[in-house]
């Protein structure tokens, strides 16, 4: 059985356009409704991560009155801290002050509105950089897993200080855990690719799905860029770069991922939170 985990990025102006609207559920927003469609059909997870403000808007402004809706959908609908904003490498030099009060900001709204059902413990850091003070301030925020960008074998990179060494082993699919964090590699970013391309990418990747099953037993996609200014024309010809806004046509990108990728009824979608999982390779 194959399985994978499915993040969002960037995400914060469905939130604003739900405070204007006040729609009488948070899934009459065309947004929300795509991903509610896909897992009803198909038993979707999906976790997003949010941003603190953008311009006009910050998570204070979020109402509450959904709230209850949030909990009851919370077994597959989480949201996590992304960063305060859209901003180039926000925490690559950052303290821990900076972190925290970012991460906490966060975090606080989506226990107001949403309730703690919804917040997720895993995310993804906005450009997966942080210094070893602003990982101990995600810790004691309460974040316990982490994924980050470690590249390909002939492209390494790597995230949150892990050594050359750890991004390798998290490249060919080990789970590393490093005090209360767990750290895990995203397999594929899927607004890198056009529609054409999706398919073989997922292809590709699901070749590799036995190999990394035994050892973290899922595959990580992640949508990684919600562009601010994104219209029409470029969904059409990125069809897997999903916008955050009513004015774009939602329906495709990730219907067509999900729906046409082979991920279907005989794959299981999980919740991302992996840091609970029982084999995992202590890094000191």
């Amino acid at each position: 059985m194959k399985k994978f985990c499915f993040t969002v990025d960037d995400n914060i102006r469905f939130l604003r356009e739900l405070a204007e609207d006040q729609p009488e559920s948070i899934f009459e927003h065309p947004y929300l409704a795509l991903y509610r469609r896909l897992h009803e059909k198909y038993g979707l997870c999906v976790q997003l991560n949010l941003f603190y403000e953008c311009e006009g808007f910050d998570l204070s402004r979020m109402t509450d009155r959904y709230r209850e809706e949030w909990r009851e959908n919370a077994d597959w609908l989480k949201l996590s801290f992304h960063s305060r904003k859209e901003n180039f490498k926000p925490y690559e030099s950052s303290g821990y002050d900076e972190v925290f009060a970012d991460c906490d900001a966060v975090q606080r709204e989506i226990l107001r509105f949403a309730g703690e059902e919804s917040l997720a413990k895993t995310t993804t850091i906005h450009y997966c950089l942080a210094t070893h003070e602003g990982l101990k301030a995600l810790r004691d925020c309460g974040v316990r897993g982490l994924l980050g960008l470690y590249g390909s074998r002939k492209a390494p990179r790597t995230s949150y200080q892990t050594s050359t060494l750890c991004a390798g082993l998290l490249r060919r699919g080990d789970i590393l855990h490093d005090g209360d964090i767990a750290y895990a590699a995203i397999d594929l970013i899927l607004n890198l690719f056009s529609s054409e391309q999706i398919i073989g990418e997922l292809e590709a990747l699901s070749d590799m799905v036995e190999e990394a099953a035994q050892r973290r037993g899922v595959i990580q996609i992640v949508i990684a860029d919600i562009s601010a200014d994104v219209g029409t024309e470029i969904v059409k010809q990125r069809g897997a770069h999903i916008a955050d806004g009513t004015e774009v046509e939602l329906g495709d990108p990730i219907a067509f991922a999900v729906e046409f990728s082979g991920f279907g009824e005989d794959v299981t979608h999980e919740n991302v939170d992996f840091f609970s999982r029982d084999r995992l390779f202590i890094h000191r």
